[in-house]
C-alpha cells in the first residue's frame, strides 16, 4: 500500500483562504482508490449573474499542484414558479448562439469570447445555449467570470452508447463551472 498526504486549500476572489485540510489518501499500485475529506466555507460568497463570486480550490501532493476554479450557487426548476437561482426567481434571457464569430471562424480567442459574452450580457441576455456544440473552456470561464447562465450541449442527439458516453463526458468536464445549470441533447 502508498499512501499519500494531500492537502487541500480554497482561497476567494481576493487570493484569501477561506478554508482548508490534510486528508491522507491510501492506495496499491497500479489501482484507483476513491477518498472523502470535507471542507467548509463559512458564508460563502454566492455565484450569481450579477455577482460572478468564484474560488479556487487547490491540491497538492507531494511536489505536484492541481487547482479548480468554481462558484457555488443553488439552482431550481419549479413547474408553476419557473427558475429560481439561490433562491431568487430569475427570467431566463436567453440567446442561441453559435460557437463561431464573424470574421474570425471558430478559432476564437479568449478575449473575443469575453467581447462576445459582454456584448450579449448589455443586451440583456443572461443564458447563453451552446447551439447544439460543446462549448470551449475559454467560453466557459467567460460565462464563470462575467455571470452568464450556459445551457451545455452535446452534438449528438439519442441514447445510443455514443450519445450517451458525449454526454457524460460532457458534465464530467463541465461540472464545476458555477455558469452551467442545465445540460441538454442535440
Amino acid at each position: 500500500p502508498i499512501s499519500q498526504k494531500i492537502d487541500f486549500s480554497v482561497t476567494n476572489k481576493n487570493g484569501k483562504k477561506v478554508a482548508s485540510v490534510s486528508c491522507t489518501a491510501n492506495a496499491t499500485a497500479f489501482s484507483e482508490t476513491e477518498f472523502c475529506c470535507d471542507l467548509k466555507i463559512e458564508n460563502p460568497a454566492l455565484w450569481s449573474i450579477d455577482t460572478p463570486n468564484l474560488y479556487t480550490l487547490s491540491m497538492k501532493a507531494g511536489d505536484e499542484v492541481t487547482t479548480e476554479t468554481f462558484g457555488i450557487r443553488s439552482i431550481k426548476f419549479d413547474v408553476n414558479k419557473g427558475f429560481f437561482l439561490n433562491g431568487k426567481h430569475t427570467k431566463i434571457h436567453g440567446a442561441c448562439v453559435h460557437q463561431d464569430f464573424g470574421g474570425v471562424g471558430c478559432a476564437l480567442s479568449d478575449n473575443l469570447n469575453y467581447y462576445k459574452i459582454s456584448r450579449l450580457k448589455e443586451m440583456g441576455v443572461n443564458a447563453y445555449r451552446c447551439s447544439h456544440n460543446p462549448p470551449s473552456p475559454s467560453l466557459l470561464r467567460a460565462c464563470d467570470e462575467l455571470g452568464m447562465l450556459v445551457m451545455d450541449e452535446t452534438r449528438m442527439f439519442g441514447t445510443s452508447p455514443e450519445a450517451v458516453r458525449q454526454l457524460t463526458s460532457l458534465i464530467e468536464r463541465d461540472r464545476n463551472h458555477p455558469s452551467v445549470f442545465i445540460w441538454c441533447i442535440g
